[in-house]
């Protein structure tokens, strides 16, 4: 399987970092840094790197996969200088948020079989939520293939719908997000009532990846475990009391999904 990708940062280069475990893929990256850094990943591999389109041999055509891994900034600028390395039948994977499979068709000349993809940062650890979506010309098993990829660095989901990237966007590419500034402001406001800092820091993390993983074992989802840990007039109770009131949690939460909704769109229509 040949693989080019373009870009390795931070999710292209853990995206690479478990295909390089198996010998199906032959992989060519494309990334000015890590061609000239002595990066662990880089030295102990067999991938060839290049730190430019300019650089890939004439011979390099026709790639079975091709991921797009740049921001979306680049898009228009980088991706036409590819349109020699993908036929008709190149899966062409796209993690960038905000460019829409219409306009990956449009700039590479309706060459290749566009797949949106959304993983989030949590590929560093082999925990990332991908959501991808394509159109009908994309056939199961190249679907099977998409699936291969993006299940070596956590789970998968199909969308029905493009216009849903835009809320997955919001949900698992920004929410680590929202899950980190919970973390940060409970172990502040921890600090603040008298636990030493690295105490309230270590008693903050170690509780949500206990309650995470009891989430991910229990599927029972996270209202019926809410209410587990609940006891009438208890301290959990009174503090719920506060984080659930109207203009609380539940409404911070449609507040900053649709705020994250509205930007993307907006990324969109800027391309």
């Amino acid at each position: 399987m040949r693989f080019l990708v373009v870009g390795m940062g931070r999710m292209g280069q853990s995206i690479v970092s478990r295909l390089v475990e198996t010998k199906d893929y032959s992989i060519t990256a494309i990334d000015p840094i890590f061609a000239q850094t002595e990066n662990v990943l880089r030295v102990n591999s067999t991938i060839t790197c290049h730190a430019d389109i300019d650089a890939l041999p004439v011979a390099e055509t026709g790639f079975d996969v091709v991921l797009l891994a740049f921001k979306p900034q680049m898009f228009s600028a980088i991706a036409p200088q590819l349109r020699p390395f993908i036929n008709k039948d190149t899966v062409v994977i796209s993690i960038m948020a905000g460019i829409e499979l219409k306009d990956i068709r449009r700039v590479l000349k309706n060459c290749g079989k566009p797949v949106r993809t959304m993983p989030n940062i949590a590929a560093l650890v082999g925990y990332s939520s991908t959501s991808c979506y394509a159109d009908n010309d994309v056939s199961k098993q190249e679907r099977d293939l998409v699936n291969e990829i993006f299940t070596s660095v956590g789970s998968v989901n199909w969308l029905q719908e493009e216009e849903h990237i835009h809320l997955v966007t919001s949900v698992s590419g920004s929410g680590p997000a929202y899950f980190y500034a919970f973390c940060e402001t409970l172990t502040k406001a921890a600090e603040e009532m008298g636990l030493p800092s690295q105490t309230a820091k270590n008693i903050v993390i170690d509780t949500f990846i206990g309650a995470a993983k009891l989430l991910e074992s229990q599927k029972e989802g996270p209202e019926k475990l809410r209410h587990d840990v609940t006891s009438q007039g208890g301290t959990t109770e009174a503090a719920l009391q506060v984080l659930l009131q109207p203009e609380g949690l539940p409404n911070i939460s449609r507040l900053t999904t649709a705020a994250a909704v509205n930007r993307s769109k907006i990324l969109a229509q800027s391309d």
